[in-house]
């Protein structure tokens, strides 16, 4: 019993190699410190509100990334939580005038209580039946919202024209003081990456690992299945609550449409940032935002306006079946794989005698091989 669970868990706990250390630490670092500079470096407030934009999908793919990447279970309900975040807190904002220390917590909470009432019954099945109940949930929530016009204003939707209030002497108001809104949403997305750092390295984090490796010898060893799945499943809303209220505050507007985030496109687009980037590393969702939000950008920019929303729509969902297929680790997986390989490829070849220009092609050519999943949770 004892040998299965340390089976389980050893790939979280078990030493790294210098290798795996630079592969993980110096990449972490650069990509802490690169998004400080965005209010300097772009050069429109368009591409700064895409940066804002992008550090809002951080904290939702974050949460998306505790059920899924941390349990192994693929909830269809990620937006209908994020998008319970942003209600709450544009009718907190519309009606009551909330202070924005306020509406984080609270829209976070009933967020993941919802997320807690959709996981009662979702999780008495597992696999496909537990997806299909999630977007069951996701489909009845957004009829609601669309047909409880005293509450949400129906297809008409909220809009909100408040901006978060100030700290101080710093005000965030999205049109005059974006920078500083910029700051805000990308401290918080620091915050959600410090939240599933600490989950990851505590016991209910190994658990959560233990439940997607083998959930029957997790069970075997007294973990509590179904109470683990709830309480990631609660993280997993409370992060999604704590996007919403900044998209609100972003967007100035929420309604239920199929444009909406309620919709199955904002779900696959969560999906997506974590298979891209990588589901078993704590930057995949970082690195899957970066190329969701500015990827479109990218190619409208070189190309001309040549992808509109549905060809979007193609492309991000073609991406995903490839990412899959080519690419299980994700780019940071694949990236960290290839920067050990090139070392010790390069290491072995210049103990062999070879030269440094000799070796250096060698460990490069290497590097780029396609590799198989190797460890994961790094």
């Amino acid at each position: 019993m004892t040998t299965g669970l340390g089976r389980l868990t050893g790939n979280i706990t078990g030493q790294r190699s210098t290798g795996d250390l630079l592969a993980i630490r110096l990449p972490l670092a650069i990509l802490l410190f690169m998004p400080l500079l965005a209010p300097q470096v772009l050069p429109s407030s368009r591409l700064l509100s895409l940066a804002v934009t992008a550090a809002i999908y951080v904290i939702a793919a974050n949460g998306l990334h505790i059920i899924f990447s941390y349990t192994g279970q693929l909830s269809l309900a990620h937006t209908t939580l994020w998008v319970l975040g942003a209600y709450t807190a544009a009718l907190l904002i519309d009606h009551y005038s909330w202070p924005t220390a306020a509406l984080i917590p609270s829209a976070g909470m009933v967020a993941a209580l919802g997320a807690v009432a959709i996981g009662i019954p979702a999780f008495r099945t597992a696999g496909f039946s537990f997806a299909i109940i999630t977007f069951a949930f996701a489909e009845i929530m957004r009829l609601i919202a669309n047909n409880w016009t005293s509450l949400t204003q129906g297809s008409i939707g909220i809009t909100v024209f408040a901006s978060p209030t100030p700290i101080g002497p710093i005000a965030f108001d999205t049109f005059d003081h974006l920078p500083n809104f910029y700051y805000l949403t990308l401290g918080f997305a620091y915050l959600s990456l410090a939240g599933v750092l600490l989950i990851r390295q505590s016991r209910i984090g190994k658990a959560f690992v233990a439940i997607r490796e083998n959930e029957a010898l997790a069970r075997s060893v007294g973990i509590n299945v179904y109470l683990h799945k709830l309480i990631a499943f609660a993280i997993s809303g409370f992060f999604a609550g704590v996007a919403g209220v900044f998209f609100v505050y972003h967007q100035k507007h929420i309604e239920p449409g199929p444009l909406s985030p309620f919709g199955a496109f904002f779900t696959i687009q969560f999906l997506l940032m974590i298979l891209i980037g990588g589901r078993f590393s704590m930057l995949g969702p970082v690195i899957g935002a970066a190329v969701v939000v500015f990827g479109p950008e990218v190619v409208n920019g070189i190309l001309g306006d040549v992808l509109t929303l549905s060809r979007t729509q193609i492309i991000f969902g073609s991406l995903l079946a490839i990412s899959v297929l080519t690419a299980p680790r994700g780019i940071v997986g694949q990236a960290s794989a290839g920067y050990q390989n090139f070392f010790a490829v390069l290491r072995q070849s210049r103990e062999r005698g070879r030269s440094w220009p000799v070796s250096a092609a060698l460990a490069l050519a290497s590097s780029i091989v396609p590799v198989g999943r190797g460890k994961q949770d790094s």
